[in-house]
């Protein structure tokens, strides 16, 4: 088994999916879109240890947390993995105190 190549990047490649903008909903579906596998690539989505939230970008086959699947002109060697941050470790910590302040003005106003 080969290591992963772990990209801590933006996704790099323009995002082709469904007509109607949606995730192709399976690796099946993107092939009867008429891509090739090694043009197909899985979305998943994962918290890390400090909280922050990640969109990983990889071969067509992961499934765990799967947001759906997207494709590329580019091919991939299906081994490189592109993880992009979409919410910081203070995003989410902020996120979290504006929720719980919400909810303490809906207790003091009941």
């Amino acid at each position: 088994m080969t290591t992963p190549n772990d990209i801590f990047a933006d996704f790099p490649f323009e995002v082709i999916r469904r007509p109607d903008e949606d995730y192709f909903q399976s690796w099946e579906e993107a092939r009867l879109a008429g891509y090739d596998d090694d043009q197909i690539w899985s979305v998943t989505e994962g918290e890390d240890d400090d909280g922050s939230e990640w969109f990983t970008y990889g071969p067509p086959h992961h499934f765990v947390n799967h947001i759906g699947h997207i494709a590329t002109n580019e091919r991939h060697d299906g081994n490189t993995y592109y993880h992009e941050c979409v919410r910081t470790a203070e995003e989410m910590a902020e996120t979290e105190r504006w929720l719980e302040e919400i909810e303490t003005n809906k207790q003091t106003t009941s």
